[in-house]
Order: C-alpha cells, then sequence, then structure tokens
C-alpha cells in the first residue's frame, strides 16, 4: 500500500546557537487510508532546489527519524547526513528556494518523491543572521601581502587588527577560505568557523589552517563595541 506524507512547515525558526545554522521541519506521516504510520523508523531524503520548483538541487541530506504515536517527526534541516553540498553556504536573499522531500517508509534508501515546496518565513531568518555579521563592513576590508602572492582580508566594522597571523599550510592547493569570527570587547577571536559564503575550496587542510590562523587574530580594543561582535577574515591560498 502507497505511503503518503503530509507535510507542514514551522514558521518558527529555530536557529541553532552551533554550527550548522538549520531550521525546523516538521511532517506527520500517514498511509493511504488516512492512518498514521506510529512508531517506524522511515527513511528521508531532502533536497534544497534554487530558483523554481525543478530548480538545481543546492543541498542534499538524508534522516533516519522515527515517527512518535500520532505519526509526527521533526527534522532539523541543515543537521541530517550530508549527501551533497553546504547547507552555511546557501544564500538566502540571492533566490528563491524550494524543499523536496523523499520517503522510503520502511526505513532504507528506495525513496519515493512526496512532494515540493517553496520556503517562505524560515530561512530568511537565517539570511538576516548573515547580514547581520557583516553589516556595515565593507569600507574596513583590507588586503595584506603573504601566503605565496595571495593575501588576507578581514570585515570587521569600526575595528583595525593588530595581527592577522598567516596560515601555516603545505598544500599544494589554490583556492579562498572565508571564517566568520566573533571577537569581543578586547580584540580576542572567541570563535571561527570556516567556510562562510565565498568559500571556493573544500580542502580540509586549508579550511583547518584558515580557521586556526583566525583564531589567533587580534583586534584594537574597543569599549563602545558590542560584547560579541561577528566578522569574517578571507585568506586566499595560492600555490607556494
Amino acid at each position: 500500500m502507497k505511503n503518503i506524507l503530509f507535510l507542514f512547515l514551522v514558521l518558527a525558526a529555530s536557529i541553532s546557537a552551533q554550527t550548522p545554522e538549520s531550521f525546523k521541519y516538521q511532517a506527520v506521516a500517514r498511509d493511504a487510508t488516512g492512518d498514521v504510520i506510529a512508531g517506524q523508523t522511515v527513511g528521508i531524503l531532502v533536497s534544497i532546489l534554487k530558483g523554481n520548483i525543478g530548480g538545481t538541487p543546492v543541498y542534499i541530506e538524508t534522516f533516519a527519524p522515527t515517527t512518535n504515536q500520532l505519526g509526527l517527526i521533526t527534522l532539523e534541516i541543515g543537521k541530517g547526513t550530508v549527501v551533497s553540498g553546504v547547507f552555511s553556504w546557501i544564500d538566502w536573499g540571492s533566490d528563491s528556494y524550494f524543499i523536496k522531500v523523499e520517503m522510503d517508509a520502511a526505513g532504507g534508501t528506495s525513496y519515493t518523491e512526496l512532494g515540493t515546496s517553496q520556503i517562505l518565513s524560515v530561512p530568511y531568518a537565517l539570511h538576516a543572521k548573515t547580514v547581520e555579521s557583516i553589516s556595515g563592513s565593507i569600507d574596513s576590508d583590507n588586503y595584506l601581502d603573504g601566503l605565496g602572492g595571495g593575501g588576507i582580508d578581514f570585515s570587521l566594522a569600526g575595528r583595525n587588527p593588530v595581527s592577522l597571523p598567516k596560515p601555516d599550510y603545505n598544500v599544494q592547493e589554490e583556492g579562498k577560505v572565508v571564517v566568520k569570527i566573533r571577537v569581543n570587547r578586547e580584540g580576542i577571536v572567541t570563535y571561527a568557523e570556516a567556510g562562510a559564503q565565498g568559500t571556493n575550496t573544500l580542502n580540509k587542510e586549508l579550511l583547518e589552517a584558515a580557521r586556526k590562523a583566525a583564531l589567533k587574530a587580534r583586534f584594537n580594543p574597543s569599549t563602545d563595541a558590542a560584547s560579541t561582535q561577528r566578522g569574517t577574515i578571507t585568506y586566499h591560498f595560492l600555490l607556494q
């Protein structure tokens, strides 16, 4: 008997304080007669499509949730098992996005498409968070020599670097790594996440080298700054 999954989006975004960012998606699994599929593990394949209902998938992930006694499952989109893409690289404000959901009611990977719908409210909270992290920072960008002919850009509104150490790496590969940072009033980088929007490499050594270098960066102290200020440091890697 064919199984049907009735879906609905939770309009209030659930933005994790940790990476990766995510939003909640809930569903009730029912069979063709309308009875819920209760207490059963199901296989779910989620694709984020760009542009239109048949658009290019920019992110794909899988889940294996177990329905409760009401047939309800709750997914954290962005926290599943990644098949392709990077969730934090999605530029929610650049285009329309759609979510396609497929299911295997037996819990396997023989998925049947259940439907595609436009994503409306949820990711725009994520988009607003991205805007907040870079707002007003364009005029403060600087370029430094180094990295075998590459360079370092920083973006932190109203602050200047005291020290921007070069990454320590030994990889014969070029690429750009954007690191999201959080800086306190003392100018210390308290958090660094490599692979933000604008990154064009998936090389783990370059990503980790950039992250470690960003954690060593220091900016001028400012008693007028927010207790935690968000910005970015971009590393341009060229062949050594």
